[in-house]
């Protein structure tokens, strides 16, 4: 090689440290050269080593972004950012700072990031959040935070919306940290907000409702007062329904909505057979606080007299036509009224001078319920097991003359098994054998004419009107519309009619307004002449047009049991059990005492 070509070869070697962190003390180079018999004199060189500073670095194995989605009608709950972010730096073991940063997307007074030490894992590392600029600092005093501290910290860092709902606008979260010389690359990570549809919630509180079942019409509690509502939406309800929660009856438990002007545009309508009453805004225009009044506005009426105390449950429930409210529940406490106490009646004194007999007609018969002779309808139409528990029968003594009364047979029946159609635990031995001897009682007679189906006549609104005399078709009906005897209208099993239905005794009219969706009734048709014969018709009242095609049964004809053996009116007999279960237990008798010695007839009245 000539002198060129090994100047050339000299001048390109060249000296690097491999060390990271190298030594940096300068090194001397000496470079020689031999033609082959000498070697030259060494020229040396100094080299000087400088230690660069290695720049932190940040990487993630996370993939695609962050969710959070708000909660409904309860705080948020955090989400943790990056828990796949790793961290290096290849000449300092530890850190000194760590910056998180919301970019894009941010809103200010919603948006919190947050840091917790766990105390174990993550060294000496606090934290300041600034709200205003959503930037979370972290620092570690003196520096002292190891690199696996603060991957343990950053990892932990969490994003919150505090707002009920939320900008659905992607947030992008920035980190960056620093070894007290240089700082890293920022990693940037994404968060996606999904805002969440907050559910109307009910508060019914710990109130139960009062309720004393007289009978009464204007007998009413409202169920709904006090009953708090909340929809943290921007649109207020549409609909709410009222029900009952397990026991109910249809014939006894009425639900009712009275509209004023705190209520707005709200309406209601009841569902009789399920026992449902559904509210709506026409529009959903309706403001949360007209919502609010029209529940204080729902009521609740027992239409019987109950003697028992009971309770029901009423179910509260709201839509917003996204979402439903959970049910809620308050307890209704129905107290029932006392069982009335029957006052014996005792028969007159006996006058100075006797008079002639006097023969007392027994009273008019009235129509059986629930299948029991022994049932009084009260005042207020309900039907119970003997309204007057006390009943006194007197005993048909032999006459006496002008002379102290001799002692009285008395028979008590109680007041017991009201609601199992029973007189309780009383026991009363046949009553034939206090029939006077020899009296004769002619035999009524019964028919039952076919049943019927009928359609009324039509009235205002979706009331009828049906005329029942014609549907006897008997000489009885036409007594009963002439005053001469009674017609009695129950339910076909017996029952009482419903709240819905009125009969006119005076005009032998029935009517009434039935509920939405009710298609018919039946009814049994009951009447009793005064020669005591007696007709009996059952009835389908319909109220569907006639012609129109036929309706399916309502959801109440489907569930309800099956009807029970009408207690149609026995014939009478020559016993006065059959007499007193004819009179529902009003007794009369009279008979004709042995002559007076004075050639005067005595008599003696029996009532009770």
């Amino acid at each position: 090689a000539t002198l060129a070509q090994w100047q050339a070869a000299l001048r390109s070697v060249t000296y690097t440290d491999t060390a990271i962190s190298p030594d940096t003390a300068t090194r001397t180079i000496g470079f020689t050269v031999n033609d082959g018999v000498r070697n030259s004199t060494t020229l040396t060189r100094a080299v000087t080593v400088t230690d660069t500073d290695q720049t932190p670095v940040i990487s993630t194995g996370s993939i695609g972004s962050a969710s959070f989605v708000s909660g409904d009608n309860a705080p948020s709950t955090p989400v943790a950012i990056d828990n796949g972010l790793t961290l290096s730096d290849l000449d300092n073991p530890t850190l000194a700072s760590a910056t998180v940063q919301i970019g894009s997307g941010f809103h200010a007074g919603e948006d919190v990031l947050a840091f917790t030490n766990d105390g174990a894992t993550m060294g000496n590392i606090a934290a300041r959040y600034d709200a205003s600029t959503g930037t979370l600092t972290l620092t570690s005093a003196g520096a002292s935070a190891t690199l696996a501290q603060w991957q343990a910290a950053l990892r932990s860092v969490t994003y919150v919306d505090t707002a009920v709902i939320p900008a659905t606008a992607t947030r992008t979260i920035g980190f960056s940290v620093n070894d007290g010389t240089k700082s890293a690359a920022p990693l940037s990570r994404n968060v996606t907000v999904t805002a969440t549809h907050q559910t109307l919630s009910i508060d019914t509180g710990d109130t139960t409702v009062p309720y004393t079942a007289s009978g009464d019409a204007s007998a009413t509690v409202a169920v709904g007062a006090g009953i708090t509502l909340t929809d943290l939406n921007a649109t207020a309800p549409t609909s709410a329904t009222v029900s009952f929660g397990g026991t109910f009856d249809p014939q006894h438990d009425v639900l009712a909505f009275a509209p004023g002007g705190a209520t707005g545009n709200i309406t209601a309508s009841y569902d009789a057979a399920r026992g449902v009453l559904t509210l709506t805004s026409n529009g959903a225009t309706a403001t949360l606080a007209q919502w609010q009044a029209a529940l204080a506005a729902v009521s609740y009426r027992d239409t019987q007299v109950e003697h028992a105390d009971s309770t029901r449950t009423l179910v509260f429930a709201f839509g917003d036509g996204t979402a439903s409210s959970a049910p809620a529940t308050r307890t209704l406490e129905i107290t029932g009224v006392p069982q009335p106490v029957g006052t014996p009646i005792l028969p007159p004194s006996q006058p100075d001078r006797l008079r002639e007999p006097a023969v007392v007609a027994p009273p008019p018969v009235l129509p059986l319920g629930r299948g029991n002779p022994l049932i009084v309808t009260s005042a207020n139409g309900s039907s119970d097991n003997v309204s007057n528990p006390l009943i006194v029968l007197n005993a048909f003594d032999m006459p006496q003359q002008i002379s102290p009364i001799a002692p009285r047979t008395t028979f008590t029946f109680a007041a017991q098994g009201a609601r199992a159609d029973t007189l309780g635990g009383t026991h009363v031995a046949q009553l034939d054998s206090i029939v006077p001897r020899g009296v004769d009682v002619a035999v009524p007679a019964a028919r039952t004419l076919p049943a019927a189906d009928v359609h009324p006549l039509p009235q205002a609104g979706s009331g009828f009107a049906l005329n029942v005399v014609p549907l006897l078709q008997a000489p009885a009906a036409h007594d009963a519309a002439q005053g001469g005897a009674d017609i009695a209208v129950t339910l076909s099993d017996g029952a009482p009619l419903p709240s819905w239905l009125h009969y006119d005794p005076v005009r032998g009219v029935l009517t009434g307004t039935p509920p939405n969706g009710l298609h018919s009734v039946r009814i049994t048709l009951l009447v009793r002449d005064a020669a005591g014969n007696v007709t009996r018709r059952d009835v389908v009242v319909r109220f569907d047009a006639p012609g129109a095609p036929a309706t399916a049964a309502p959801a109440r004809d489907a569930a309800k049991p099956a009807a029970r053996p009408h207690a149609a009116l026995p014939p009478a007999k020559a016993s006065l059990a059959a007499q007193f279960a004819n009179a529902h237990a009003a007794l009369h008798v009279a008979r004709q005492e042995a002559a007076a010695p004075d050639g005067q007839h005595a008599a003696v009245e029996h009532h009770s």
